[in-house]
C-alpha cells in the first residue's frame, strides 16, 4: 500500500511513547535519550516533522530517527530532572506542531485531488 499520498482525509495523531524512554551515557559530559514514536509515522508526517524542527531553534537539537521512528537529544548529565522534563516537555509541542501542519497538508493534498 503507498502511504505517500493519504486517499482519506488523514489526521495525525502521532506521540512520543514516553514508557520507551532510554537514556545512554555518551561519555563524562553528554548523555542522550531516545523516545520511540506511536501513530501514523509516514513520509508526510516525517517532512513535517523536519519541517517544524527546521522553523524554530527551540526544537533543533530533537533529532528524527527515519529507519526506528524516534526521537532523539542529548543532554548534560549535571542538567536537573526538571530541566530534562521540560525537554521532554518541548520534543511533545514539536511532535504535536508536526501532526497539525502534516494533517493540513494531508487535507490540501486531498482537496487538490477532489477538484482535479
Amino acid at each position: 500500500m503507498d502511504n505517500s499520498t493519504p486517499q482519506d482525509p488523514t489526521v495525525y495523531g502521532v506521540w512520543a511513547d514516553h514508557s520507551t524512554l532510554k537514556r545512554e551515557s555518551l561519555g563524562p559530559l553528554f548523555g542522550r535519550i531516545s523516545i520511540g514514536l506511536r501513530g501514523p509515522v509516514d513520509p508526510h508526517w516525517r517532512e513535517s516533522y523536519l519541517s517544524v524542527r527546521g522553523e524554530s531553534e527551540a526544537f533543533a537539537r530533537f533529532t528524527l530517527d527515519r529507519t526506528a521512528d524516534m526521537v532523539s537529544f542529548t543532554f548534560r548529565p549535571s542538567e536537573s530532572a526538571s530541566s530534562i522534563e521540560a525537554l521532554v516537555e518541548r520534543l511533545d509541542l514539536s511532535i504535536e506542531l508536526a501532526n497539525l501542519q502534516a494533517t493540513a497538508a494531508a487535507a490540501a493534498i486531498l482537496k487538490r485531488k477532489t477538484k482535479a
